[in-house]
Formats: structure tokens, sequence, C-alpha cells
């Protein structure tokens, strides 16, 4: 795998900041990969997805967090945003505004992981 190619990728993905993620990650490449193939493989939309089905507010508002978190730390910021905005909804048990816009943070989660992907496994 060409390190470089991979971070010049996920560079033209609309939406990131690598750098901000690079600097979580020591500003190194490989650690940086490496880490967005760990979220890739942590799958944390099933999980948020799962609590939304189960109408579980708590384990919603646990998964949105740290899938937030994770987005952030990788420079993902579109979708650490929208992230957000649900986990402050699942904070303060707002559900009805969770049934509004779940769908489209797992179609944003959905998107960027299918385009990370791609990019890890040429």
């Amino acid at each position: 795998m060409d390190i470089s190619k991979v971070i010049s990728e996920i560079k033209k993905i609309e939406g990131t900041d690598v750098e901000t993620g690079l600097e979580y990650c020591a500003s190194d490449e490989e650690i940086y990969v490496e880490t967005v193939q760990d979220f890739l493989e942590d799958d944390r939309g099933s999980a948020v997805q799962e609590a939304f089905t189960q109408n579980d507010i708590d384990s919603y508002h646990i998964n949105a967090h740290a899938l937030k978190n994770l987005c952030y730390t990788l420079g993902l910021n579109e979708l650490g945003d929208k992230a957000k905005e649900l986990d402050d909804a699942a904070k303060i048990k707002d559900f009805e505004y969770i049934k509004a816009h779940n769908e489209e943070l797992m179609s944003m989660y959905k998107d960027y992981t299918s385009r990370l992907k791609t990019i890890i496994e040429e």
C-alpha cells in the first residue's frame, strides 16, 4: 500500500481535513492510515443504527458520541458535525430529532466509509 497515495486520495474527499487527522496521529501518515482502517473495521455506524432500531437512547448517545469523536480524530469533519448534532439530541433525549435526522447520518456514514474502503483497498 502506497501510504502517500492513500493520504492524497483521502484529501480529495469533500468534508475532510486530513491535516487535522494527522495532528492527532503524531503527524505520522502510517498511523493515520492504520487509524482509518480501524475506523472502518470498528463500524460504529452499525452500532448507532442498532441503537436507533432498538429505540435505545442511552446506547444511541454513547455510539453517536464515539462516532463523532472518531470522525473528528480522522478529520472527517462534515460527518463528525452530523454525528455531533445527533449526539447532542441524544444527550437531551430528543428522540424526535433523532428520528428525523438519523437516516441522513447513516447515509453520510455509508458514503464516507464506502469511499474510504475504496481508497484503502486499492
